[in-house]
């Protein structure tokens, strides 16, 4: 016969307690797979910079073994920008963000730390009190772990003096003296996040992660050399990168605005810590700095000399012989241009060529009239010498015609003729087939007058009671 067992006899209950007890650490022990992790080696192969500030990123790797693989840093994407290569889908069955720690080096900004990574050194401490204490600094260890993860410098320094060990408080401390050369390079923990990828298996193709992230431009500058008939169009490029490094990698400069969901929202794949403050820390965009206004847009341009200027499209057609160098797509509303193998270091500036095209010009001259009479320049406040300096102007013009399959964007020209400057301005947005007028000069050899007569008057005085 059977005798009936309490809950606390059945054979089972004490494994059932044993899981529990053992559940939390199992938890936990999955987290602790992603500290493991290996660093996942990528390189950035190709870059798309806008002219609005932001730029398409791809980087390229190999894994070459499964498992949790981490990109430390992650990339700072716009939200709805990250990307993976389709095929990898599968394979990358989890993301995760985690919070990690680097240490970092810098030159002690402070005798606190300086005190802190010179432990065994012979130093002298004057306190408030005009006491003198002198003797090894003694290392302190296991505060960290009293105080918790975010701790600082103790507040006291421990001392051997030859007769024990002294505890100086740091608040009372005026003065610190060396024996020899301290130490005076600091080593601090920075806490930064870290994207982790959990890769199922691994295959012979390269795995791509593509994103969007503000930060890096690029501005045109146009060399417009006159020729007998045709004028050499040279177009360079000066990139300003505040984003991350890359090296050796395809830069594709698009012309053009394309449409973004968000350009001040970060992923939350960046780091939540990041979002708030990356974007308002950026650099001035480029096209501030040089105060040429919104001319990034290369669909809008402001005519601030109010010039009679015409764009035209597919007036005379187009000549693909017209690119003389340079590579470049057309998408529409968007035309990309390639420049391969291209370095640019975080921080750093870079001017490349772009395009050089053969197009047909003329020149031709535009009368500018001013007043009529001087005294309607003393109505407008305008003394009767500027009335004659500004009246009877005439400007030489150069109309360039875009032959070429390849649209000019709104960027600063200069004009040279045998290696001579002759003029400089902006060249406004010019499609495939229209032309486009960029002044030169005065032409102060060319003479005009100018003369009025009345040929009718209408009397509009209206008479009132009589």
């Amino acid at each position: 016969m059977r005798s009936k067992r309490g809950l606390f006899e059945s054979p089972r209950v004490p494994w059932l307690c044993m899981l529990l007890l053992l559940g939390p650490p199992a938890m936990a022990r999955a987290d602790a797979l992603t500290d493991k992790a290996r660093t996942l080696t990528s390189k950035v192969s190709h870059v798309t910079v806008f002219k609005n500030g932001t730029g398409f990123f791809i980087r390229t790797a190999q894994p070459t073994s499964a498992g949790w693989l981490v990109m430390d840093p992650p990339p700072r994407a716009l939200q709805g920008s990250f990307w993976i290569q389709r095929g990898y889908d599968a394979l990358i069955d989890r993301l995760r963000l985690k919070e990690g720690k680097r240490w970092e080096s810098a030159t002690c900004g402070s005798w606190g730390p300086l005190l802190a990574v010179n432990p065994g050194k012979k130093v002298r401490l004057e306190l408030h009190s005009k006491a003198i204490v002198e003797g090894r600094l003694v290392p302190i260890t296991g505060y960290d772990s009293l105080k918790g993860k975010r701790a600082g410098l103790p507040d006291f320094v421990l001392l051997d003096t030859g007769r024990g060990i002294s505890m100086v408080p740091r608040a009372q401390i005026r003065l610190v003296h060396f024996a020899g050369k301290p130490t005076q390079t600091c080593k601090a923990v920075k806490r930064v996040p870290r994207l982790y990828l959990h890769l199922k298996k691994t295959t012979r193709n390269p795995l791509k992660i593509g994103y969007i992230q503000p930060g890096i431009e690029w501005v045109p500058l146009y060399r417009i050399t006159l020729g007998s008939k045709r004028a050499i169009v040279e177009m360079q490029a000066t990139v300003q990168n505040n984003v991350e490094s890359f090296e050796r990698a395809t830069l594709e400069l698009v012309i053009g605005v394309p449409n973004l969901l968000s350009e001040r929202t970060l992923s939350p794949l960046a780091g939540t810590s990041l979002m708030p403050t990356f974007y308002g820390g950026l650099v001035r965009p480029l096209y501030q700095q040089l105060q040429l206004g919104n001319f990034h847009n290369s669909q809008i341009f402001t005519n601030l000399r109010h010039r009679n200027v015409s764009s035209h499209t597919q007036p005379f057609g187009t000549d693909k012989h017209s690119l003389l160098a340079g590579s470049g797509l057309d998408l529409g509303n968007l035309y990309v241009h390639r420049v391969g193998n291209v370095t640019i270091e975080k921080g750093a500036r870079a001017m490349v060529q772009v395009m050089k095209l053969a197009l047909p010009y003329k020149r031709f001259f535009v009368w500018q009239p001013g007043p009529a009479r001087e005294k309607d320049a003393l109505h407008r406040n305008r003394t009767i010498d500027e009335a004659r300096m500004k009246r009877d102007r005439v400007w030489e013009y150069l109309l360039l015609q875009n032959t070429s399959q390849t649209p000019l964007t709104t960027g600063p020209a200069f004009l040279t003729l045998e290696e001579r400057f002759l003029g400089q301005d902006l060249l406004r947005y010019t499609p495939p087939g229209g032309e486009v007028e960029i002044p030169l000069s005065v032409a102060a050899n060319v003479l005009s007058t100018q003369t009025s007569n009345e040929i009718s008057r209408k009397q509009r005085a209206r008479y009132v009671n009589g």
